[in-house]
């Protein structure tokens, strides 16, 4: 096996241009890391997946166009081979939990240093998952914490509240929720309304977020 068959290929995706140039500068201490690719958008880092299928994707979770981790879901059904890292300033619970369950394979933060974010790719193309520590107990509390309730309270939703739940949980908004499920936005507020009552959350944020705990709970 020759040396450029053992380099790792990464698109790197952020429409900051002084974090995308940071990241940049710090691949380049990593001989068995190649830059193939930057994108600024959710769309172009979509289509440079599917023309480069580099080995991992670098990515930030708010994009001015496709939300992070939409992206992450359209790349793993189109090109399931390319792993996938967020790196982003968001460690929230909802944010966390919705990444991993649209199939992100690392979730960093940004405080990170950059021999942390080379480390984590290295390991990421070998199949490993990586988690930033400071978000990993989220997974811990996912897994422990509204099992049974979770289940229940979800298997009461209508196929409509499903749909729209987890169109909510992807980051969609309404008027996106509405033209992909062919309703008023009217009608997709007023449901809103009644899933959070019945579900006995206050807020979009929460409502993803025991979404997700449900997904991870299988």
């Amino acid at each position: 096996m020759n040396e450029a068959s053992r380099l790792v290929r990464v698109i790197v995706v952020d429409d900051h241009p002084v974090v995308a140039a940071g990241v940049r500068a710090l691949l380049g201490d990593y001989p068995e890391l190649a830059l193939v690719g930057l994108a600024a958008s959710g769309r172009e880092a979509i289509e440079q997946c599917r023309a480069l299928r580099p080995d991992v994707l670098l990515l930030d979770l708010r994009l001015p166009d496709v939300p992070g981790a939409e992206v992450c879901r359209r790349v793993k059904l189109e090109c399931p081979e390319v792993r996938v890292v967020i790196l982003t300033s968001y460690g929230d619970d909802a944010n966390v939990l919705t990444a991993l369950a649209s199939g992100a394979d690392g979730y960093l933060l940004k405080h990170v240093g950059g021999a942390n974010i080379g480390e984590a790719l290295l390991k990421v193309s070998r199949g490993e998952q990586v988690l930033d520590s400071a978000v990993a107990g989220v997974v811990m509390r996912a897994a422990t914490g509204q099992g049974k309730s979770d289940a229940g309270s979800l298997g009461s939703l209508s196929p409509m509240d499903h749909g729209i739940l987890r169109r909510v949980a992807e980051g969609k908004m309404n008027k996106e929720i509405a033209a992909e499920m062919g309703l008023a936005e009217k009608t997709i507020r007023n449901q809103l309304t009644r899933l959070f009552a019945k579900l006995g959350v206050g807020s979009r944020t929460e409502a993803a977020l025991l979404y997700e705990r449900s997904r991870l709970q299988g």
